[in-house]
């Protein structure tokens, strides 16, 4: 697997490495309300969150299993949004996508054009052979950028992601591959979230783990 971030383009848009001149418009970006909602981004996010995010990118990908890279505009060269896949397995040849477009920009395609650019690479020079997205039930426009690139849904994830002071329901989509096999009675698993609205969840606490691990006993086991 190669370990240098892609250029990827396609006339619509230019996928590349994020670089210090990129601060202002990731700074932008990430103090949008929307955006830093749903990504629980540290607000208000800083120049000081900016460089050491835009640092950390190259040794993401070379050390780890995040790429991430800007979306650019191609006709105007302009910074509109950000694209990730994280999480990338080689030996389970899999990977998460994670995106974003500024509300200037968007209705404009590029979130759909930049997923679909980065889903090919993946599959085709990373050899990544399922790759999934999260999207929360609320966010109408990250549900149709998925489905427009090809993305189904398959699974309700429910109270998955903290956003705010609440729990949010997420839905998980995943791009069909060559090697699937779908059956006739094939379901997208998430009829439950268009017909059932989502509960109201009382703001959680914040989850803290034993200093050492339990001791568990019942019905004739010790754990």
């Amino acid at each position: 697997m190669s370990r240098r971030l892609p250029h990827l383009a396609d006339g619509v848009v230019v996928l590349r490495p994020w670089k210090i001149d990129d601060v202002p418009a990731l700074m932008a970006g990430c103090r949008e309300p929307d955006i830093a909602g749903w990504f629980s981004l540290p607000s208000p996010y800083t120049f000081g969150h900016a460089i050491t995010w835009i640092g950390d990118a190259d040794a993401a990908w070379s050390d780890g299993h995040d790429a991430h890279l800007a979306i650019d505009e191609a006709a105007s060269g302009r910074v509109v949004g950000a694209i990730g896949l994280r999480g990338v397995d080689p030996l389970e040849a899999q990977g998460h996508f994670t995106y974003w477009v500024s509300a200037a920009h968007r209705r404009r395609g590029f979130a759909r054009h930049a997923l679909a650019l980065m889903a090919n690479w993946a599959g085709s020079d990373l050899g990544l052979e399922r790759l999934e997205a999260a999207v929360a039930v609320g966010d109408a426009g990250g549900r149709g950028v998925a489905e427009a690139a090809g993305f189904r849904p398959e699974a309700l994830y429910r109270s998955y992601r903290q956003v705010g002071d609440r729990r949010a329901d997420y839905i998980l989509y995943a791009l069909p591959m060559p090697s699937w096999h779908f059956g006739p009675d094939w379901e997208d698993g998430v009829r439950q979230a268009d017909v059932e609205p989502q509960d109201e969840r009382p703001p959680t606490a914040e989850v803290v783990l034993p200093a050492e691990p339990p001791v568990l006993e019942g019905a004739g086991l010790r754990l």
